[in-house]
């Protein structure tokens, strides 16, 4: 498993159960797994709206940030236990 936290603890990128790339997050102490695919729509999308390079890693920790602070206002909420996606 190669780690893309760069400095924060947020994420890994390793392979999903079906070979499929996923993106491990954590939210509020809790690991989720993300598509890789859809968070590279929306860092490409993003990268397009600034017209300046963003890494998916960063793209990726954000998101980490904006999830985990939804959840924490009561606008979001997981499943309890491990999130995965097929």
């Amino acid at each position: 498993m190669q780690d893309y936290s760069g400095g924060y603890e947020y994420f890994t990128l390793p392979k999903g159960s079906l070979g499929a790339p996923s993106v491990h997050l954590v939210v509020n102490g809790r690991e989720r797994r993300l598509p890789e695919t859809v968070l590279a729509e929306g860092c490409s999308a993003l990268m397009s709206s600034r017209g300046e390079y963003l890494s998916l890693e960063d793209y990726t920790a954000s998101v980490a940030v904006v999830l985990s602070a939804l959840e924490r206002s009561g606008m979001l909420t997981f499943q309890s236990g491990p999130q995965t996606h097929t």
